[in-house]
């Protein structure tokens, strides 16, 4: 697996978890946690700094797959 493999996941969903990304591309989830890291390293992706606020769960996107904790990434459009 490469980190650009997993780039190409988050580029083509709205939001998946490391789960799905790691059923997906037939990988165990640290070898997915390892290409994010490689890819926030390399300057692909940010992670978010995210808080939830209990107030807002029903309209939150993330409702069906919160947990205690989440951890948001975007991809950095302006890498090339």
């Amino acid at each position: 697996m490469k980190p650009l493999e997993v780039l190409e996941k988050l580029a083509s969903k709205e939001y998946v978890n490391k789960e799905q990304i790691s059923k997906e591309l037939g990988v165990s989830k640290g070898e997915v946690e390892l290409a994010f890291q490689i890819l926030e390293d390399l300057g692909y992706v940010r992670r978010i700094n995210f808080s939830c606020n209990t107030k807002y769960c029903s309209s939150c996107p993330f409702r069906n797959i919160c947990s205690t904790k989440v951890e948001i990434y975007e991809i950095r459009r302006d890498k090339k």
